[in-house]
C-alpha cells in the first residue's frame, strides 16, 4: 500500500520506539538484516540525495546506522541500537568512542511543532499492472497509485490548504517467508519522537486495501505540491530492499564496544521539558512554513 510519509519520514529513523514482532522461531540469535536504498532527486537538476539504511532486527531489539550523502560528514557512522522492552535507544558514536543512553518515553512527549491534515476524502486510483520484475529473487506484483489530496499544513494560528498528487509505483511480493519491512517502516515513523501526523496516508491505505496486496520490496514515487509562489514543487523517490536474510546475529552487535564511555542520560532527561524537542525543530519549520504559506 502507499505510504505517502512513511517512506519520506525514514530520515527520523534515528529515534524509533517499536517494530513489527518475529516469528518465535528468531527470538534466539536468529535474526534478520535488511539494506534498504532511498534515492529523492528534487527535479531541479540538484544532486540526487542518497539514503542507505542498515538494520540488523533480534527479538525486542535493532540496530539502524544510516549513511548517503543525505547526512553531514560529521555523523561519522553514527548508529542506533533500541531496545523495545527497556524502553531505551543508545547512540553510538564511533568517532568519539562514545555511547549515549536516553529514554524513548522522552521522545514521545514531545509534541509536533506543526501538523498536516487532509480536506475531504482523498481521490484514489488504483492500477494492476501484473507481473513485475524479480526483486531478491521474489517474484513480484506491479501497482500503481495516483493519489490526489488537499492537505492543510498548521503553524500554531495560521495554516493553509495546498492540494498534493502523488503517483507510486509498487513492486510487492505474497512470499510468505519475506517479512513486512514495511510494517517496520510504518511503526518508526509513528513513533519517531516529534513530528507532523498525516491522517491522509492513513486514509489512502484505507482507500487501497484489498486493490494492493502484498508486502513491499521497491517503490517509485513521484510527489507534486504547491507552494506559497503559485509554483510546484516535484521531487521523485525510489526505494528498494538491496539485501533481507535470516541469519545468525551476535548480541554484542547490540551492546556498546569495549573500551567506550558510556553516558546514561536517562536521569538528566526526567527533569527536562519535553517542549525543548520540539523547540529544536523550529527553525526548520518556520523555513516550511514560508515555503507553503508564505
Amino acid at each position: 500500500m502507499p505510504r505517502s510519509h512513511t517512506l519520506f519520514v525514514l530520515a527520523l529513523a534515528f529515534m524509533p520506539l517499536a517494530f513489527m514482532p518475529l516469528p518465535a522461531a528468531a527470538q534466539s540469535n536468529q535474526g534478520w538484516v535488511f539494506t534498504t536504498t532511498t534515492t529523492t532527486d528534487s527535479a531541479k537538476g540538484d544532486t540526487p540525495k542518497t539514503m542507505v539504511i542498515q538494520m540488523e532486527l533480534l527479538g525486542p531489539k535493532y540496530r539502524i546506522g544510516m549513511t548517503g550523502n543525505s547526512f553531514p560528514n560529521a555523523m561519522g557512522g553514527i548508529y542506533m541500537i533500541v531496545d523495545s522492552t527497556a524502553g531505551t535507544m543508545m547512540t553510538i558514536m564511533p568517532a568519539q568512542s562514545m555511547a549515549m543512553i536516553m529514554d524513548t518515553a522522552m521522545l514521545a512527549m514531545a509534541k509536533p511543532t506543526y501538523t498536516m491534515s487532509d480536506v475531504g476524502t482523498p481521490n484514489l486510483k488504483t492500477e494492476d499492472l501484473g507481473a513485475g520484475e524479480p526483486v531478491l529473487g521474489h517474484p513480484t506484483h506491479h501497482f500503481r497509485t495516483t493519489s490526489v489530496t488537499e492537505m492543510k499544513y498548521t503553524f500554531g494560528d495560521e495554516s493553509c490548504s495546498k492540494k498534493s498528487k502523488i503517483v507510486a509505483e509498487l513492486w510487492t511480493t505474497n512470499e510468505p517467508d519475506v517479512p513486512d519491512l514495511e510494517d517496520v517502516m510504518k511503526r518508526m515513523a509513528r513513533n519517531s519522537g516529534p513530528g507532523a501526523p498525516d491522517d491522509a496516508a492513513a486514509k489512502i491505505q484505507a482507500l487501497a486495501r484489498g486493490k494492493v496486496q502484498g508486502k513491499l520490496l521497491m517503490q517509485t514515487m513521484t510527489t507534486s505540491v504547491p507552494t506559497a509562489k503559485g509554483d510546484s514543487v516535484t521531487s521523485h523517490m525510489r526505494m528498494q530492499i538491496n539485501e533481507m536474510k535470516r541469519r545468525e546475529i551476535d548480541p554484542a552487535d547490540f551492546e556498546a564496544p569495549a573500551g567506550y564511555h558510556t553516558m546514561d542520560m536517562r536521569e538528566m532527561m526526567k527533569g527536562m521539558d519535553p517542549s525543548m524537542l520540539s523547540d529544536a525543530m523550529a527553525a526548520t519549520n518556520a523555513s516550511m512554513k514560508k515555503s507553503m504559506c508564505g
